[in-house]
């Protein structure tokens, strides 16, 4: 399993049962971002990252019920409702920045 993370130009994971990437391309003004706005485009970044992965959580419970493995798959809805939780806790912080 790897997971490396590269905020230069290219974002990869491979954690073995799925594989996502995401190409960023940043178009910088003359100033440079406030901490605020940097503050912003993180939580947002965060948001959809959780996102995808609760979606294959979610992916993953059912294929696990379907081989009846009933207490993995509860485990991993779990996880699923967990991650959806963080993002809940992810948007209250953006609301708070306006």
């Amino acid at each position: 399993m790897s997971h490396h993370h590269d905020h230069g130009d290219h974002h990869h994971h491979d954690h073995d049962s799925h594989h996502h990437s995401h190409d960023h391309h940043h178009h910088h003004e003359p100033e440079a971002m406030s901490f605020e706005e940097k503050t912003r485009k993180i939580l947002a970044h965060w948001q959809k990252h959780n996102s995808d992965h609760a979606k294959t959580y979610g992916d993953w419970a059912g294929k696990a019920r379907e081989h009846g493995m009933d207490e993995v798959a509860g485990l991993i809805g779990e996880v699923e409702e967990m991650t959806l939780a963080i993002n809940v806790k992810l948007e209250a912080a953006l609301k708070k920045l306006g």
